[in-house]
């Protein structure tokens, strides 16, 4: 069992509570600050997933923040949106970037995601902070030449590549 932190409002993350709840430890906060103060009194989470509506749109200041801590660099994060997020394509990308560049390990759109990918990609950056070798495509540089290389990893490992 993980202890996941979720910053976001918990009925913005009821899809991923359901998929995760039975699993893991879930622990929900509102503000950067209590964040920043769950992670330094509390000892042991394994992943901090952040929605992009968090705080006031304040998910690139907390992925900032976590990985400017030498204490939390190593700490997993991840970005979401979720069914109540509505924004397009380009916007999705752009946010998907934006997180990438500041050092999360991945970004989810949960409403366009099966439940079967979206726990394959938590599970991918639980992975990344127990030490366990994570695939990474060489030179990933944009939110559309990631998707494609995951794509063909899962097309190697004979599972199907999700239709565009």
């Amino acid at each position: 069992m993980s202890r996941i932190l979720i910053a976001d409002l918990q009925k913005g993350s009821i899809k991923l509570a359901g998929l995760l709840c039975e699993q893991h430890e879930l622990v929900y906060t509102n503000t950067v600050e209590q964040v920043v103060k769950l992670l330094q009194t509390t000892d042991g989470f394994e992943l901090l997933i952040i929605g992009v509506l968090f705080d006031d749109s304040r998910m690139y200041e907390l992925i900032k923040e976590i990985k400017s801590h030498p204490e939390y660099a190593d700490l997993p994060v991840m970005g979401f949106s979720n069914q109540h997020t509505s924004m397009s394509l380009s916007g999705r990308n752009s946010i998907e970037s934006g997180s990438h560049s500041l050092g999360a390990c991945d970004y989810i759109d949960t409403a366009n995601m099966s439940d079967e990918e979206i726990l394959e990609r938590i599970n991918r950056c639980l992975q990344e902070k127990k030490g366990i070798g994570r695939k990474v495509c060489k030179d990933e540089e944009t939110p559309t030449e990631k998707r494609e290389c995951q794509e063909s990893k899962r097309a190697e490992s004979g599972k199907n590549a999700p239709e565009a």
